[in-house]
C-alpha cells in the first residue's frame, strides 16, 4: 500500500479533539481531480470540508456518514493518479484500524427508565450488554440527548451493514413516532404515582403533535449552542456589571471620517471595529482579564484573540476570532473583521478561525437592544455585551458649568467569572474599555 495516501481529519485549532462525518461528497472508486471537495465535517465549533490532495482514486472509505473520527485519525485512503493499481484488499495497520465499535444487546422485555432517567456512557457499554447491533458514536449521542430508551431503540429495524441503526433510521423512527403516536415518548417514563392536589394543579403542556403546534427540532448547529450555554451557566458563577458610556466624541468623530475610511482601506468603519480595538488594548493592562480556569489552575493567555458575536442567515450563531487583535490597527482590525463576518454568513469559515479565543464582543445595537446579560463563551473568562447608541438628555459640563444636552449614550455589561474575576477588576476594565472610547479625539487620522 505505499501507493496509497492517508486522508486524516486536520487539527482544527484549540480544543478541538473529534469531528463529525456529516457526508461523503464522493464514493470508493471515484476519480477526483486535486482541491475537490471530498467530505463534509463538522465540529463543536464550525462545519468545513477536506479536499482531495491531489488527482487520483478514492480506494477505500473507513469512516462513514455519522461517525466519529479524532483529529490526526484516518478516514479514506486515496489512490494518486499513475500510480499502479493495489490488488490486495485495503486494509490498515492494527495500530492504525479505527478503534473497536461499542454494541448493545436489547432485553426481550425492558423494563422503563425511572422518572429521573438520564442516558449516560454506562447505559451503552458493551461490556453489560454483549454483542449485538451496532451504534455509532454519533447516533449514542444523539439517542443520550433525546432520552430515548431501550424499548424504543428495539422497535428501530437497521438498514445498514448487518442491520446497523443508521441516522436516517432514526430520524424515520423519531418522524414516525411524531405522527402515528404524539405520546409514545411519555410511555417509557412511569406516570406520576401521587396525583397532584387539584388547588396545584398546573396547565396541561400541549403535546407534540396537537394541531395548533408546530413541531420544530432544533438544527445541529442550535443544539450545539444550546449545549454550550447551559454548560458555561454550570461552569462558571457569572457576575455582570454595566457602565454608561457617553459616545458623543466617538459618534462624531466616526460620521465626519467613515467615508473618508472607506475610500483608503476598502472596508466601513463599524462601531465593532472601534470596540474590537478598545477592547483589544485594554486587554493589554488587564492580563487577568484575558484568562481561563483548569481544574484549580489558571490560565494565563499571552495573545489576545477576540471572538465576535456573529448572526447567521438561519437565526443561528457564530464567533469567528479575530487572532492576535492587539497587534492590529484599527484598519487592519476592520478589514480582518469584515472579512470573517462576510464569510461567516457565508459558512466560509475554517476551522481555525472560530477557535483560540480569550475574549469575545457581542453587538446587542446591531438588534437595537439597550443591553443585556451575555453568557460567558467558554474557556473564555469574560464577554463584553455592547448595547444600541441611543441619544438622550444628559448632564454635561459646558464651561465649567453644569447643563443639560443631548448625548450618544451607550450601556456595556461585562459578565465575567467570578471564581477569578472580583467586581473591582471586572469594573475598571470596563471604565477604561469605555474611557478608550468617549475620549477619542477628534483629529484622530484614518
Amino acid at each position: 500500500m505505499a501507493n496509497l495516501k492517508e486522508i486524516k481529519i486536520p487539527s482544527m485549532g484549540e480544543g478541538v479533539i473529534e469531528a463529525s462525518i456529516i457526508r461523503w461528497l464522493v464514493n470508493e472508486g471515484s476519480m477526483v481531480e486535486q482541491d475537490t471537495p471530498l467530505v463534509e465535517i463538522a465540529t463543536d465549533k464550525v462545519d468545513s470540508e477536506i479536499f482531495a490532495p491531489g488527482t487520483g482514486k478514492i480506494r477505500k472509505i473507513i469512516k462513514k456518514d455519522g461517525d466519529i473520527a479524532r483529529v490526526g485519525e484516518t478516514i479514506a485512503l486515496f489512490q494518486p493518479e499513475g500510480s499502479p493499481d493495489e490488488a490486495e484488499i485495503i486494509t490498515l495497520p492494527p495500530d492504525e484500524q479505527t478503534t473497536e465499535k461499542e454494541t448493545i444487546i436489547l432485553p426481550s422485555q425492558p423494563e422503563p427508565p425511572p422518572a429521573d432517567y438520564a442516558a449516560d456512557e454506562k447505559f451503552f457499554s458493551s461490556t453489560e450488554h454483549g454483542p449485538g447491533f451496532y451504534l455509532s458514536p454519533f447516533l449514542r449521542k444523539v439517542i443520550q440527548d433525546l432520552g430515548i430508551g431501550l424499548e424504543s431503540l428495539a422497535s428501530i429495524k437497521g438498514t445498514g451493514h448487518e442491520g446497523r441503526i443508521t441516522r436516517e433510521d432514526l430520524y424515520n423512527f423519531l418522524r414516525s413516532r411524531q405522527q402515528s403516536s404524539p405520546d409514545n415518548s411519555s410511555a417509557e417514563i412511569p406516570a406520576r404515582t401521587t396525583p397532584i392536589p387539584k388547588d396545584r394543579e398546573k396547565p396541561s403542556v400541549i403535546t407534540p403533535g396537537d394541531e395548533d403546534t408546530e413541531v420544530v427540532p432544533m438544527d445541529r448547529v442550535r443544539k450545539i449552542i444550546a449545549r454550550n450555554m447551559v454548560k458555561s451557566k454550570f461552569t462558571a458563577p457569572h457576575v455582570t456589571s454595566f457602565y454608561e458610556a457617553d459616545l458623543t466624541s466617538l459618534v462624531n468623530w466616526r460620521e465626519s471620517c467613515k467615508k473618508d475610511f472607506e475610500t483608503k482601506h476598502g472596508v466601513p468603519l463599524t462601531y465593532t471595529a472601534l470596540f474590537v480595538e478598545a477592547v483589544a488594548q485594554t486587554l493589554v493592562q488587564f492580563p487577568g482579564i484575558n484568562v481561563s480556569v483548569e481544574g484549580e489552575t489558571i490560565l494565563k493567555k499571552k495573545n489576545i484573540n477576540i471572538g465576535i458575536a456573529t448572526a447567521l442567515p438561519d437565526g443561528n450563531l457564530i464567533v469567528p476570532v479575530i487572532h492576535k487583535a492587539n497587534l492590529l490597527n484599527l484598519s487592519g482590525i476592520a478589514k480582518r473583521l469584515n472579512d470573517l463576518v462576510t464569510r461567516a454568513r457565508q459558512g466560509g469559515l475554517l476551522p481555525h478561525e472560530t477557535g483560540g479565543g480569550t475574549f469575545t464582543i457581542t453587538n446587542l445595537g446591531m438588534a437595537e437592544s439597550l443591553t443585556g446579560t451575555p453568557v460567558i463563551n467558554q474557556p473564555e473568562s469574560a464577554i463584553l455585551a455592547v448595547g444600541a447608541i441611543r441619544r438622550k438628555p444628559a448632564v454635561v459640563l459646558w464651561e465649567g458649568r453644569e447643563s443639560v444636552g443631548i448625548r450618544s449614550l451607550c450601556i456595556f455589561a461585562l459578565s465575567y467569572d467570578h471564581r477569578i474575576i472580583d467586581g473591582a477588576l471586572g469594573g475598571k476594565f470596563l471604565r477604561e474599555v469605555a474611557r478608550m472610547l468617549e475620549e477619542v479625539s477628534p483629529e484622530r487620522p484614518v
